[in-house]
């Protein structure tokens, strides 16, 4: 595949998009104005359209054009537009208060602005947050994570020690992975391309089931070093420029996934938070509908930063309830009490499963959608250009939302009978956790393949320093025999 950069015919469509959208977010800033609802619902459609543009367009003018990372990051870009124009021009009417900002130390709410500089930076601050940390200092979003809300970088670093340990990091993440994908590039990738283009068997039928772990194992690192690479990215610019003074708003986006104690723990407090947001508020007016009292002012209850522990870590971490961010907020604190904390909702342990298995619902579509836009993409030189099926979407990229379909199956078994038998903290649950998440990835894996996105032709983020030292030592990197073991 020879990629054309040139996409730049894309661009005015995304920019329309998410002008749209901080001008919405602009909007926000006049509380209780019903001019600024009904501007935000006038100018939707126009945001809306654009999105669509952006995705859809591409499919007719650079089909096969491109790698199948860049229409994974177009679908990507636009599934968060449209996510938070609904959010921001519809589900706002059901929210008490508008976004704001909350104080990092005291936990109090900021007012919202009133200048048109400010009402500018606040707009341009939210739009650009995908996990509730903001780009000021010392503040951060009222809908951010405990977890993150609770961070606190090393007091006897300087920026510049910050922003070279985040480097670093990045790169340990990324070697582990260059391993991995340079084994399966060379003795996995020629299996899976040797399939005719409509011939879709599942990896779990093709490949004998060592490598189908293999390919398991590299899912959650690519993902891994994916979003520490995009996230040290934006940490180096901001930070070292100067433009971000308060390393309190970068916490690292994933928490020692790999020895996560539990599946409830590795989904609620271990794995990235990226996304979170746009989850629960697709759960948002389901809960909202179902259950009234969540929507009284009576079950508002104030937020503080949460208290710490010893080891820095939140009591949060630590009180036993590992749902409360995957929908369930329990903090114990006076539930009339409004002061000028942050309101958030209590809900009732049945709104808070509720919530959960809405919020993988949303995920599941989420990476649906994303596997299905990549495999829209025609392969060079085919001609014809074979229509998208319908039959084949449903038969095929199904699988990769039945992966995020069934965690709440294994959250559900975990809490409800381990947990009780073996406690918190046990090896049964650890073990349970991974033998759950390597088994139901696979099927996310079926769909990843039939995207193209295991053949090997794609050049690598950073590189591949393994390939280059294999070649280096005169060894062919892609022959098969190299990676016998």
């Amino acid at each position: 595949m020879a990629p054309e950069p040139n996409t730049a015919s894309l661009l005015p469509s995304l920019g329309v998009g998410f002008s749209v959208l901080t001008a919405s977010h602009y909007s926000l800033t006049y509380e209780g104005s019903r001019t600024a609802c009904v501007f935000r619902l006038l100018i939707a459609p126009v945001g809306l359209y654009a999105f669509y543009d952006f995705c859809w367009r591409s499919y007719v003018e650079h089909d096969g054009a491109l790698w199948p990372s860049s229409y994974s990051t177009i679908w990507t870009l636009t599934a968060i537009g449209v996510a938070r124009i609904v959010d921001v021009c519809v589900l706002s009417l059901l929210d008490i208060r508008p976004p704001h900002y909350v104080e990092h130390t005291s936990g109090n709410n900021i007012p919202l602005p009133t200048t048109s500089i400010e009402r500018l930076i606040y707009a341009l601050d939210l739009t650009s947050s995908l996990d509730g940390t903001s780009y000021r200092s010392y503040r951060h979003w009222n809908w951010t994570s405990s977890k993150l809300a609770a961070y606190h970088a090393p007091r006897s670093l300087t920026s510049s020690r910050f922003v070279l340990n985040s480097i670093v990091s990045a790169l340990l993440t990324y070697l582990p992975l260059d391993l991995i994908r340079s084994y399966i590039h060379a003795a996995i990738s020629p299996t899976l391309k040797a399939r005719s283009y409509d011939n879709y068997t599942p990896v779990t039928m093709l490949l004998p089931f060592w490598q189908q772990i293999v390919l398991a194992l590299e899912f959650f690192m690519h993902a891994q070093a994916v979003f520490l690479i995009l996230h040290t990215s934006l940490l180096v610019i901001c930070v070292g420029s100067g433009l971000s003074s308060d390393l309190d708003n970068w916490p690292p986006p994933f928490d020692n996934p790999w020895w996560s104690h539990s599946l409830p723990h590795f989904w609620s407090q271990a794995w990235h938070s990226m996304h979170r947001r746009l989850f629960l508020r697709f759960a948002f007016p389901f809960v909202y509908f179902l259950f009234p009292s969540t929507r009284h002012p009576t079950v508002q209850q104030k937020a503080r930063r949460p208290k710490f522990l010893q080891n820095g870590t939140s009591i949060a971490q630590h009180d036993g309830n590992e749902l409360h961010e995957v929908g369930i907020t329990q903090d114990g604190d006076d539930a009339t009490r409004w002061d000028k904390k942050t309101p958030k909702i209590r809900l009732s342990p049945s709104a808070a499963y509720v919530t959960m298995i809405l919020s993988f619902i949303a995920s599941g579509i989420f990476h649906l959608g994303l596997v299905f836009r990549v495999r829209l993409a025609t392969p060079p030189g085919t001609m014809p250009r074979p229509q998208a099926s319908l039959l084949r979407f449903w038969k095929y990229d199904l699988s990769a939302a039945n992966f995020f379909f069934a965690q709440p199956i294994g959250i559900t078994f975990d809490m409800m009978l381990l947990r009780p038998i073996f406690g918190a903290s046990s090896m049964i649950r650890r073990v349970f956790a991974w033998v759950w998440l390597l088994y139901t990835v696979r099927w996310w894996l079926d769909a990843w393949a039939a995207a193209g996105m295991l053949d090997g032709d794609e050049p690598w983020l950073l590189g591949s320093p393994v390939t280059a030292l294999i070649g280096f030592l005169g060894v062919d990197p892609l022959n098969t025999y190299t990676w016998q073991w």
